[in-house]
């Protein structure tokens, strides 16, 4: 009874404060323990994030186990937020490394950097995204390494291989996240991304990349 009561007097508390809460179930495409702990992590740091973004209300938000369901509960401030999640949760995540090309020898054209040609690197071939601090002249800043899969690896060295000198730019959902050229210092197995503002930026690039790849958001009643 304690804690029904417990139960009430929380939704009564949120209701007041005119709080809306949604519910998805969580499914990961790994059972590795470990990795699913940093996940469920990524997750809920990636809800914090996007929550701030729109400069909403986080009330509050809980993962927990329901049999074998993982399920997400997250209460905000107001319906719009409420929505605003459940969309952009529910949009399919994509990521792609392109090549840039001459005018009209593109597959997608960016209003500021010009067209890219596909190198048939996608979403399926990256792995997972790490995130650190490097220091430039003195200051730091933020740096990402994006990692990829065993095929993914293959494609990226023979494409490093046959570009040398060339730009590549690394697209996550459609939008252009940042380019580079490829040169000889590069490993031919990962990527790194250098000269990110912070650090705070590069970790939450992670947590958005990590969780797109490897998390499904599903509403739940």
């Amino acid at each position: 009874m304690k804690k029904l009561l417990s139960a009430l007097a929380l939704t009564l508390l949120l209701t007041a404060c005119g709080g809306k809460t949604v519910r998805f179930s969580l499914t990961f495409d790994t059972k590795d323990a470990e990795r699913v702990t940093k996940l469920t992590e990524a997750v809920q740091r990636t809800i914090e994030g996007r929550v701030l973004a729109k400069e909403k209300k986080l009330i509050a938000q809980s993962v927990r186990k329901d049999g074998d369901a993982t399920m997400l509960d997250v209460t905000v401030g107001d319906e719009e937020m409420a929505k605003l999640l459940q969309d952009s949760l529910a949009v399919p995540f994509t990521m792609a490394i392109m090549k840039q090309v001459d005018s009209g020898q593109g597959d997608l054209i960016s209003e500021k950097y010009g067209e890219f040609k596909e190198t048939g690197i996608v979403t399926k071939h990256v792995d997972w995204i790490t995130a650190g601090i490097t220091k430039v002249t003195g200051a730091e800043q933020g740096a990402v390494v994006i990692q990829f899969t065993k095929e993914g690896e293959a494609l990226l060295k023979d494409m490093f291989a046959k570009n040398r000198g060339s730009v590549i730019g690394i697209f996550v959902r459609g939008q252009l996240m940042s380019k580079k050229t490829i040169d000889a210092t590069d490993k031919q197995t990962s990527i790194s991304i250098e000269g990110i503002p912070n650090g705070a930026l590069a970790a939450a690039f992670a947590d958005d990349v990590n969780v797109g790849l490897h998390v499904k958001f599903t509403p739940a009643p």
